[in-house]
């Protein structure tokens, strides 16, 4: 019997490797898994789940994860994580916001409040004996001095008595007052018709007179016996009292000891505008200035 030309052989073996690209083969170098079908494998994907070359505004960031459609996502100068081109406030914290006006403090022209509103003193810690205390509304300093030693009390008494719409603060210290004294509160700058709150002036068996250097408005009360153009008095009464007009410090006094009065003080927000330079009073540095350059 002839054999069979190698070749042949060859052929029928059935133990020669398949090539690549023959029927069967498989190219493992390129095998990856890319569960969105981009294209891109996922190890490699910039933006899994969307389209990795889908970008309308060419910042580098595929649209499916852009979070500033139309502006720059990579530029962030304030470190917030939100892009400058969809940064309410790019150049401060997007975060606090004192006044509750959702407009943040780095951007808000009046971050210490808006017509309607009101801001209250916070008092800083007193010094036992001390005739002087000193605070803030806002961003503006406060200086309250008696000729008396200052007295505090951890609530305003009383304090359910007032329209809850004046939002007045019942906080630990509040100022008391017990015998007759004369006070001043004076500010870091000129204010515009600060607003002064009165609880439990006098007792049934003891009228006080509250006394101003200025003209008030008695803009709420109850329990009152008398008021002038400068004056108010109770036997147990409640004031809600505004100075108009701008000013450097407010004097006031009381005219008779009892134990005890409360007083509160802070600015009411209104759209007044006395210099037109379009900035309301209450948050205007120079109320009378257009050109803000008071001294």
């Amino acid at each position: 019997m002839r054999a069979l030309p190698l070749l042949l052989l060859l052929a029928c073996g059935g133990n020669a490797p398949d090539k690549a690209g023959q029927t069967g083969a498989t190219d493992s170098a390129t095998a990856c898994d890319d569960g969105d079908g981009d294209g891109v494998c996922d190890e490699d994907d910039a933006c899994m789940g969307g389209d990795d070359g889908a970008d309308a505004d060419g910042d580098g960031v595929p649209d499916a994860c852009d979070t500033c459609d139309g502006g720059d996502d990579l530029v962030d100068s304030d470190g917030d994580a939100i892009p400058d081109d969809c940064d309410e406030c790019p150049d401060g914290d997007n975060v606090a916001d004192s006044d509750g006006d959702g407009i943040p403090d780095g951007c808000d022209a009046c971050p210490n409040g808006e017509p309607g509103t009101f801001q209250w003193v916070t008092w800083d810690a007193l010094t036992s004996g001390s005739k002087t205390i000193t605070g803030s509304v806002g961003d503006t300093a406060v200086t309250y001095t008696s000729t008396s030693a200052i007295r505090t009390s951890s609530e305003v008494f009383g304090y359910s008595l007032f329209p809850a719409s004046y939002k007045i603060p019942n906080v630990d210290p509040t100022i008391l007052n017990s015998e007759v004294t004369t006070n001043t509160l004076s500010f870091g700058r000129q204010v515009v018709d600060p607003v002064l709150v009165f609880a439990s002036i006098g007792r049934s068996s003891i009228e006080v007179t509250v006394s101003f250097d200025d003209p008030i408005t008695v803009e709420w009360s109850t329990g009152l016996t008398a008021t002038t153009s400068t004056s108010v008095s109770g036997r147990e009464g409640y004031a809600v009292i505004t100075v108009p007009g701008v000013h450097d410090e407010i004097v006031f006094s009381y005219d008779t000891a009892e134990y005890y009065a409360n007083f509160v003080f802070g600015f009411a927000g209104t759209d007044e505008d006395i210099d037109g330079d379009g900035q309301a009073d209450f948050c205007d540095p120079c109320p009378e200035d257009p050109d803000d350059a008071c001294e």
